[in-house]
């Protein structure tokens, strides 16, 4: 019975494992039919009047919302986030993956946290904004 114990907890630990690095944001130019990123990377050059970009979230399960948002922080120089600002959007509950276009008008660094509209974290990625 210990073994078997043992081995349910293995299968449970690599499952949950799994399931935590399922969840992606990229930041991309743009989102293909199909749903995957065009030329996504973490730096983006945007002129001095701003740019648009998308991030796009891949679960790889259903999101079971019909709203997220994405908390934007600044990071400074010493490396201390300074909240920015918090965008809600709609989505598809049974969507596993969903994009959405943001602006950016001030060049940086930033950390990006995507959350379940009731407040369950999804995934974060950071990225960089550079003046053409």
């Amino acid at each position: 019975m210990k073994n078997v114990l043992y081995y349910y907890s293995i299968i449970f630990f690599f499952f949950a494992l799994e399931l935590s690095f399922a969840q992606t944001l990229y930041f991309c130019e743009g989102v293909d039919k199909d749903g995957n990123a065009i030329t996504s990377t973490t730096s983006f050059n945007i002129s001095s009047k701003g740019g648009y970009l998308y991030f796009l979230v891949d679960l790889g399960f259903e999101v079971g919302s019909d709203e997220v948002y994405y908390e934007i922080y600044k990071v400074d120089s010493k490396g201390k986030e300074i909240y920015d600002r918090t965008v809600y959007k709609e989505v598809d509950p049974k969507a596993k993956k969903f994009a959405h276009q943001i602006m950016f008008t001030v060049p940086g660094k930033y950390n990006i946290y995507v959350y379940k509209g009731d407040g369950i974290y999804l995934t974060s990625n950071s990225l960089r904004i550079n003046l053409k």
